[in-house]
């Protein structure tokens, strides 16, 4: 068993797989939550936290063209209020962090939900209060078509760092 020095305080871990959100219902570019639900407490005084959710898109459709814009978001639990649910508008608390990620198929399918394409959207939240805890969620809306293209197997990854 390692040996911390006096005084040490461990970086808050929090590893999350949530279920598969529903595709955004919009092509308005007005983000719309997710719902991933991932929450996490800042222990040391540093209180950085490090975000990653990475998964894949699925289409349900056979268009070219097809595809989903996301913004990574975070927020404080305000009250035990919970974090976003799936299709809530985004929060009048809620940070963006980084940058926006647009993706669309570059091809017309043979099947509609042949395509499984990889993604990964990561940002650092800094600065935030030890004690308080926070929500991170993805908002996204649809390009081209409402409803065609979607998060799957999504994992959220939430570390603090110094």
């Amino acid at each position: 068993m390692p040996s911390y020095p006096a005084g040490y305080i461990a970086p808050s871990v929090a590893v999350t797989t949530p279920a598969n959100p529903t595709a955004p219902a919009s092509t308005s570019a007005t983000y719309l939550m997710q719902g991933l639900a991932a929450v996490l407490t800042p222990a040391t005084p540093a209180a950085n936290i490090a975000v990653t959710i990475q998964g894949y898109f699925t289409d349900t459709a056979t268009t070219v063209g097809e595809g989903i814009a996301l913004q990574l978001y975070y927020g404080p639990v305000l009250n035990g209020v919970a974090p976003p649910a799936n299709a809530a508008a985004v929060p009048a608390s809620a940070v963006t962090l980084g940058n926006p990620l647009k993706w669309a198929t570059g091809v017309t399918l043979t099947t509609a939900a042949d395509l499984f394409e990889m993604f990964n959207i990561d940002g650092l939240a800094k600065g935030l209060t030890p004690g308080q805890q926070y929500w991170f969620d993805l908002g996204a809306y649809s390009i081209t078509t409402a409803s065609a293209v979607g998060l799957n197997s999504v994992t959220v990854i939430l570390q603090e760092i110094g």
